[in-house]
């Protein structure tokens, strides 16, 4: 399973998503929206136009923010698929 999320190198949020996700066993993949222009416009369709970060993309599931609860719940969803 992969774990898509856009992030910034300064955001705190991102940093903590990271170290969670990857304690979940997913293979996280990250898109630093500042530094390739194409991931920003890739997650400004995926999350209707905003920025703030970080935005996870779990399977099509898309969580806004920083959310354990929610992260979890996808990735369980996605392993069972």
């Amino acid at each position: 399973m992969n774990v898509v999320m856009y992030m910034t190198d300064w955001c705190g949020y991102c940093k903590q998503a990271r170290q969670y996700i990857r304690s979940l066993g997913a293979n996280l993949i990250e898109h630093n929206i500042e530094k390739d222009r194409s991931k920003k416009d890739e997650m400004k369709i995926k999350s209707g136009g905003s920025l703030a970060t970080p935005l996870i993309d779990i399977d099509g599931t898309i969580i806004r923010g920083y959310n354990p609860a929610a992260i979890k719940a996808a990735v369980e969803r996605s392993a069972m698929r």
